[in-house]
């Protein structure tokens, strides 16, 4: 059978949110859907459950299910589904997540009408916000689109990703499976931030996309999550290290670009991520375990650009400069620095 789209699913620890995950999935009103889930070898028994629901169900035979042979985390299952799915489309869904009925159904049509490779929704955290039955409204940007006010950079190479714009998950978007299989795009071996990476690759490659107006995904955090990071009592020092190599990655794939018209304003984006993810490992330094070294930090503040692209430079310049400022003081002058700063934005609040 030929699939129009591939669901793909990893299943981990799920079986408390698994069930109305998959009545979603199961509740889309397209044919040619196929569910890939992989089991990514938790210690619960989702994997029997999700055999069990859909047991007699005339979705059945649509069910295709992997198994990551141990606990490699969301990344690489997610790969693993990739590399078995059969549709025009891979549509990403997490197992304790819910998207909206039709969803998928109403990306699919504006993606064939406007003959789009990427398409993406926006979340909620709030059940009542999900869009009604009605079809979902998109924005198609083209690749000489922009939008500076929000963000959104030009040209080939968009970036429509972080605070204010659009979300950097992979789930709930829709992507051409050949536009992943056609350029290597995978992603990356981390357990933390492995949708931003994926989204920059994506969005490298894309001529047209577009984004819903409304709510179409309901997305959850459990209780211990990684990405719970700021809720929990300790951090693991190999954990910080990952969040550092993401930074890393990213600047690498600046420094591609740099000298491209789109270039200034991703490094800036970069040193916006890299503030805030320094000024968090600021405050969290006093309960990661083991203490991470001040070498860390310094790869963190490590800016190897010319002041010449932040003055080209249309949006986060700031960042740029305090980067750069704090990269050249010593390094207990910007823990200082930056613990002043947490504490006059919490004070704000």
């Amino acid at each position: 059978m030929e699939y129009k789209v591939s669901v793909i699913i990893p299943v981990y620890n799920s079986l408390p949110y698994v069930e109305k995950t998959l009545q979603s999935a199961l509740d889309q009103d397209l044919d040619g859907i196929e569910y890939v889930i992989i089991d990514d070898h938790g210690t619960d028994d989702s994997i029997a459950f999700i055999k069990s629901m859909i047991a007699g169900h005339p979705r059945e035979n649509d069910f295709v299910f992997l198994d990551a042979g141990k606990n490699q985390g969301v990344a690489k299952a997610r790969n693993f589904g990739i590399s078995r799915a059969r549709g025009k489309y891979i549509y990403f869904l997490d197992s304790d997540d819910i998207v909206r009925r039709n969803a998928i159904a109403d990306f699919v049509r504006i993606a064939e009408e406007h003959e789009l490779e990427f398409v993406v929704g926006t979340m909620t955290s709030e059940e009542d916000q999900l869009a009604d039955g009605r079809p979902l409204d998109f924005f198609v940007h083209d690749r000489k689109s922009a939008d500076p006010d929000r963000g959104l950079l030009y040209g080939k190479y968009c970036l429509p990703i972080g605070h204010g714009r659009l979300d950097g998950f992979c789930t709930n978007s829709l992507v051409l499976t050949s536009l992943l299989r056609d350029n290597g795009i995978e992603f990356p071996p981390f357990r933390v931030d492995e949708d931003f990476i994926m989204m920059l690759k994506v969005m490298e490659h894309v001529k047209y996309y577009a984004v819903t107006t409304q709510s179409s995904y309901l997305y959850l955090q459990r209780e211990g999550s990684l990405m719970q990071f700021n809720a929990r009592g300790e951090i693991p020092q190999s954990e910080i290290e990952e969040r550092i190599s993401v930074i890393l990655h990213f600047r690498d794939f600046c420094l591609k670009y740099k000298d491209t018209e789109v270039g200034p304003n991703m490094i800036g984006f970069l040193c916006e991520k890299a503030f805030w993810r320094a000024m968090t490992m600021t405050k969290k330094r006093p309960i990661t375990r083991p203490a991470f070294p001040d070498k860390m930090m310094r790869q963190m503040l490590r800016f190897p650009f010319s002041r010449s692209v932040i003055k080209k430079q249309t949006v986060y310049k700031s960042y740029s400069l305090m980067i750069v400022l704090l990269s050249l003081m010593p390094l207990q002058m910007c823990y200082t620095i930056l613990r002043l700063h947490n504490w006059w934005r919490n004070r704000k609040r």
